[in-house]
């Protein structure tokens, strides 16, 4: 019984002491990642961000879409994850070509993050640069964002998941490219004609 006091004592004592650091850490945060994406043009990247739609085809742990309400008068949509969670965005702001801004809108979680898309040109390519500024008001959550999860888990899975993309489509293309090997069907050769030897009698 005693063990078991001291035992469920210390449990407590880390728990008041995470809670206490995760008190200590900032509730919002602003980070900033960037990749750079070559012979891929501005709208290239903007026809693939904006299409939300098509977000399942090609993004990581993201299942399904479906179409919401828009609050702002940008579209709206719900995603579903491998677990069967939900969670809404909504675009709350955009220049095609340039930048686009994408938001959770569901202020009933502990959290809240919006990322924006800046798309800069450059010689041989576009620079993809993604912000996210976020808010989590869950003491343990945050004590989990910065210990286990990150800040950045989500910027790295959006342009790892462009990274695939766009390496998916290279492969198709190139494996429609390649003519298809010409086979040409030999004739079977006829055997030639038997020719009777005479002998001659002396």
């Amino acid at each position: 019984m005693k063990r078991t006091l001291i035992v469920f004592g210390l449990l407590c004592m880390f728990f008041v002491v995470l809670l206490g650091y995760g008190y200590s850490l900032p509730v919002e945060h602003q980070i900033t990642m960037q990749r750079h994406y070559a012979g891929k043009t501005p709208d290239d990247l903007w026809r693939l961000l904006v299409d939300y739609r098509k977000y399942s085809q090609w993004r990581e742990n993201v299942y399904e879409i479906t179409d919401m309400p828009s609050k702002g008068g940008y579209d709206a949509w719900k995603e579903v994850d491998a677990d069967g969670h939900s969670v809404p965005y909504e675009i709350t702001g955009h220049s095609p070509g340039t930048q686009l801004i994408i938001e959770i809108t569901d202020t009933t979680l502990p959290y809240g993050v919006s990322w924006t898309f800046d798309l800069v040109p450059e010689k041989k390519g576009t620079t993809v640069k993604i912000t996210e500024n976020g808010k989590i008001g869950n003491l343990l959550l945050r004590v989990i964002a910065h210990f286990v999860t990150g800040y950045t888990s989500d910027m790295n899975a959006w342009l790892n998941s462009i990274d695939n993309k766009f390496a998916l489509d290279a492969r198709l293309a190139r494996s429609q490219s390649v003519a298809p090997e010409t086979i040409t069907a030999t004739a079977p050769t006829e055997p030639e004609p038997a020719t009777a030897k005479t002998k001659s009698r002396k």
